[in-house]
């Protein structure tokens, strides 16, 4: 399942991302990197989605939820 699938409020687990390497980096310095827990919180304007990553609140667009991949817990 990708990030833009995963439920709401559900904690997922980041699996492969299938993205540039500058985009990993920008990912990375966000929090979004492989085997970090993430918690989808609500949709955005334009179909993104606004996500809890440890204390931090990042809100990413929808094609870019499509390249990363989750796991249920």
């Amino acid at each position: 399942m990708t990030l833009d699938q995963a439920p709401v409020g559900a904690v997922a687990t980041i699996g492969p991302i299938d993205a540039a390497p500058a985009m990993l980096r920008r990912l990375a310095e966000l929090g979004v990197r492989t085997g970090e827990a993430v918690t989808p919180l609500h949709a955005t304007a334009g179909g993104g989605r606004l996500l809890a990553v440890g204390d931090t609140r990042v809100a990413l667009a929808r094609d870019v939820l499509r390249r990363i991949e989750v796991v249920a817990p």
